[in-house]
């Protein structure tokens, strides 16, 4: 057995692991069907975050506040951008305000793309849960959310990432 630094607070451990086991097997299945749409489109995740934040309703997409949102260099912004660039995703005007700063926008084909992604995840995650009464559904969501601020707590107490 294992010993720990820490008390076990949960009165059922086997359940709970087996819980836990469960959401990490979904979370897999939901990452893996993620990565499988977006390879059919020629795009990572990542490159599918980028534009998703680029189809947002907002002031500017500049790549610096793409960086910030999304918690990445702005290199990588950059690659990725450029990249979607040459694919006629998106475009890369210079803003109004100065001519250093550049804008990223979505063009027709990165709308398109964006859409049929959103529509396609969108369908994987109703049928996932079709056969799942409304009330369970949220009471799920509340639990998976209130782990969720558990988690960060746990990293603040530890003074880690976990």
């Amino acid at each position: 057995m294992v010993r720990s630094s820490f008390q076990l607070l949960s009165p059922y451990p086997r359940e709970a692991i087996a819980f836990a086991t469960a959401v990490e097997r979904a979370g897999r299945l939901i990452r893996d069907a993620r990565d499988g749409l977006a390879a059919a489109h020629g795009l990572t995740v990542p490159a599918w975050r980028l534009l998703a934040v680029i189809a947002r309703p907002q002031r500017r997409a500049s790549p610096a506040r793409i960086a910030r949102l999304l918690r990445i260099s702005r290199q990588a912004v950059h690659q990725m951008a450029c990249d979607l660039h040459e694919r006629g995703l998106l475009s890369m005007p210079r803003g109004p305000a100065s001519r250093k700063e550049t804008l990223l926008v979505l063009t027709p084909k990165g709308h398109i793309a964006m859409a049929d992604l959103d529509e396609t995840l969108r369908f994987l995650l109703l049928e996932m849960t079709s056969e799942v009464p409304q009330e369970t559904l949220t009471a799920a969501a509340d639990l998976l959310n209130g782990f969720s601020a558990r988690l960060r707590r746990c990293e603040t107490i530890l003074g880690r990432r976990l």
